[in-house]
Formats: structure tokens, C-alpha cells, sequence
């Protein structure tokens, strides 16, 4: 994964994360109608699913930078 990848991927992360927690405020207060909470509900699902995946994107890249930095650091 290149760093534009990596911070594409970080973006879309906190982006879909700042949409749902605004959702989640217009339903506290009230603003959306029963419909829009049974399709965000499976929304919810989709978002877990992908937060789910993008946490393992995520950690493989920091994995492997470690791991190239210590190769880094041996071959000194």
C-alpha cells in the first residue's frame, strides 16, 4: 500500500465515522423519520463490515513498515 492509499483509506475511515455520528445526532434529535432509520440500520451493518476491514488494511501497513524499517536498521 503506497502513503496516498494509506491516507485515502484513513480519510474514508474518519469521514464515514463524522457522517455517522452526525446521523446519529439528527436522530436524537428527532429529525429522521422511521424509513430513515430501517435503511440506515443496514447502513450500520455495511459501515461495521468496512471499519472492520479498513482496521486490518490499516494495521498489515503499519506491520509491514515496521518490519521494513527493522530490515533498515539490520542491514546497517
Amino acid at each position: 500500500m503506497r502513503k496516498y492509499e494509506y491516507n485515502a483509506l484513513l480519510k474514508a475511515v474518519d469521514d464515514l465515522k463524522e457522517a455517522d455520528t452526525a446521523f446519529n445526532h439528527s436522530y436524537v434529535n428527532g429529525g429522521i423519520t422511521e424509513e430513515q432509520v430501517d435503511l440506515y440500520e443496514k447502513l450500520k451493518y455495511q459501515l461495521d463490515e468496512l471499519y472492520i476491514m479498513a482496521d486490518m488494511v490499516l494495521s498489515n501497513y503499519k506491520i509491514k513498515q515496521m518490519l521494513r524499517e527493522q530490515r533498515r536498521r539490520v542491514g546497517r
